[in-house]
């Protein structure tokens, strides 16, 4: 039962952005990824509860798409990177590196007709997932998540053309997690919502002028929503 591999910081705001490059998971960073808008960040800061800054992604661009994401941690000292390889303006390779240049990871993505068709996911050079993507009247409606001997189904749900939920269920049909998407009244995602057994978690969007400038996550405690870390965007 293992979700998809994503990086620390690899969505778009819109119902379709939120597919457009990592299927279904909240990734601020997408929309830079697929060219989706003008204005870019320099850098992204990851605060812990109190305020502690934890780590600093400084963000590299051409032609308007994020190239690298150039990791220091709170000393300020090189802590990896991210680089991204696009073929005919679409995204077919994420790396990420180790702070001495080497690769740990890799995500491949195939398309059909421009859209996301199969993910792998490699580790060590090691292939260790693959998501294969299904579509109907242009939407995902499904992706199957092979991870060794184990197979995932992420079913998703709409609400007016807009992705609302995301169930996943085991090989048996058992369902063990459930993201749910709210939007605000612009029609940009608003929150996030994801249940896993007991585990109760949240992300929150928050915009200035149009842009995305921070999302926090919160774990629910004691019937109280607890920050745990907070993201923010530099200009």
């Amino acid at each position: 039962m293992k979700l998809a591999f994503v990086s620390l910081i690899t969505l778009s705001l819109g119902s379709g952005g939120l597919i457009a490059y990592t299927p279904g998971k909240w990734s601020p960073l997408d929309p830079y990824i697929s060219g989706q808008v003008t204005r870019t960040p320099r850098e992204l800061t990851v605060h812990d509860a109190s305020g502690k800054v934890l780590q600093v992604a400084r963000l590299e661009f051409a032609a308007g798409k994020l190239q690298k994401e150039h990791y220091v941690d709170a000393q300020g000292k090189p802590a990896g990177q991210t680089r991204y390889t696009y073929q005919n303006g679409l995204p077919v390779k994420e790396e990420q590196l180790n702070a001495a240049g080497q690769i740990l990871g890799e995500k491949t993505i195939a398309y059909t007709e421009a859209r996301p068709s199969l993910l792998r996911v490699f580790e060590n050079g090691q292939l260790i997932q693959e998501i294969s993507f299904k579509y109907a009247k242009g939407l995902l409606v499904e992706a199957r998540e092979k991870s060794g001997d184990t197979e995932d189904i992420h079913s998703y749900i709409y609400k007016n053309d807009r992705l609302s939920a995301i169930h996943t269920r085991d090989e048996a049909g058992k369902e063990f997690h459930r993201i749910e998407y709210v939007y605000d009244d612009r029609g940009r995602l608003a929150e996030r919502k994801r249940f896993s057994g007991d585990l109760k978690q949240t992300c929150r969007v928050q915009y200035d002028n149009g842009d995305l400038i921070s999302y926090a996550y919160y774990d629910l405690q004691k019937n109280e929503w607890k920050l745990q870390k907070k993201l923010s965007f530099q200009f």
